[in-house]
């Protein structure tokens, strides 16, 4: 367990410095903290090395972004975090080579105990130094979170959030609204009319698997090495097997609760994927062929939990993400997670290496015969 991490405050602020050191007292008691006012000899005179760094952005003699990509050169391991006032989009995209995190500022005790709660689990298994030090080397091409999501996620967390808002927020990206009104007329969902208007569809999918489509549709990246329709075509082959995920769970009547969450796991493995090919790591974006970081997990697994941990998503999901097995020979309990591996099976397995319905049957435990067979109809239609 990654217990008493070192964390690194940089700020010309001797009031900031000492409120944010309370703060993180208050958080993780267990946790040391040394506080810097000397944003040019920063580096100087630390007891250990830290492991999470938090800079101001804007001090004299040198910024915090400078600071920060020194920083990285200097404790390649750490987590780096900028505060900053200027938190849109184009701020951010800007900056997320050099910093993992961003703080508003001013910042509340919450927003500083989500990054901590981020760096306790990135500095936990799996994420070992080995697996922290080859991450850190695509750095540069991990996705920002695309502010149509970030919208979406704060519509659903106010009182005052509605169908109607929803469609207005999905209507900035047109393309995302053509292809949430195909997913909702989708025979895996199994309605029995189509429709043509987003605020049906959006009813019919829900706002976690319209969350999970925003994140995977929209391209944040223009400088790696995929084209808008190399991306494209990624994100449609996650796409279909998200719909075999759901429709999985489904025949095996689980909840919609959980319908959603097989969804959106599959569909954010995409993440994973996209990020390797922008990279240039990897030009095979096929789960089962992937090379793995830890020397065990398999790395698009491995890049989508670490992405979306650095997004602030739940433990939860993350730890599912993690015990997707794409081994039919080694499905877990839960329900949920096995759907999941069995869609990707069905969509990067069955048509490679030519295995034939009768034999994927023969290598799932009997509750999931029918489901399978049911999707497999839909897939042939």
């Amino acid at each position: 367990m990654a217990i008493g991490l070192h964390v690194l405050y940089i700020d010309d602020d001797p009031l900031m410095l000492k409120a944010t050191a309370r703060m993180i007292r208050r958080i993780q008691p267990e946790w040391s903290i040394t506080t810097v006012s000397d944003s040019v000899h920063w580096a100087e005179n630390l007891a250990c090395e830290p492991l999470l760094i938090i800079s101001d952005l804007l001090m004299p003699q040198i910024r915090g972004d400078s600071l920060l990509i020194d920083a990285k050169q200097r404790f390649p391991l750490a987590l780096r975090c900028l505060v900053t006032g200027n938190t849109n989009q184009d701020a951010t995209s800007a900056l997320h080579d050099y910093s993992h995190f961003v703080l508003p500022k001013p910042f509340s005790e919450g927003d500083l105990a989500s990054v901590l709660a981020a760096a306790y689990r990135l500095n936990s298994p799996p994420f070992s130094p080995e697996c922290l030090n080859k991450l850190n080397k695509i750095s540069a091409y991990i996705p920002v979170m695309p502010k149509v999501v970030k919208d979406v996620q704060t519509l659903m967390q106010s009182e005052d959030g509605d169908l109607k808002k929803l469609a207005e927020i999905i209507k900035q990206e047109p393309s995302l609204t053509a292809r949430v009104i195909q997913l909702a007329n989708s025979a895996y969902f199994g309605f029995s009319s189509s429709t043509l208007f987003l605020e049906v569809a959006i009813s019919r999918l829900g706002s976690r698997m319209i969350e999970a489509i925003t994140l995977c549709m929209l391209n944040t990246d223009h400088s790696g090495h995929l084209t808008d329709e190399q991306h494209q075509m990624i994100v449609n082959e996650y796409l279909e097997a998200s719909q075999k995920a759901k429709s999985l769970t489904h025949a095996l009547h689980l909840s919609r609760e959980e319908q959603e969450m097989a969804f959106m796991m599959t569909l954010m493995v995409s993440i994973g994927a996209l990020t390797i090919a922008q990279s240039g790591c990897d030009t095979d974006h096929n789960p089962l062929e992937s090379r793995h970081l830890d020397g065990s997990l398999n790395d698009i697994l491995l890049i989508t939990a670490y992405v979306l941990t650095l997004w602030g998503y739940s433990e939860e999901i993350t730890r599912k993400i993690l015990t997707i097995s794409f081994s039919l020979t080694n499905l877990k309990e839960d329900r949920i997670t096995n759907c999941v591996s069995i869609a990707f099976f069905i969509q990067f397995v069955m048509n490679k290496d030519g295995v034939t319905p009768e034999q994927l049957l023969a290598r799932v435990p009997s509750e999931y015969k029918s489901a399978i067979t049911n999707v497999l109809q839909l897939s042939s239609q």
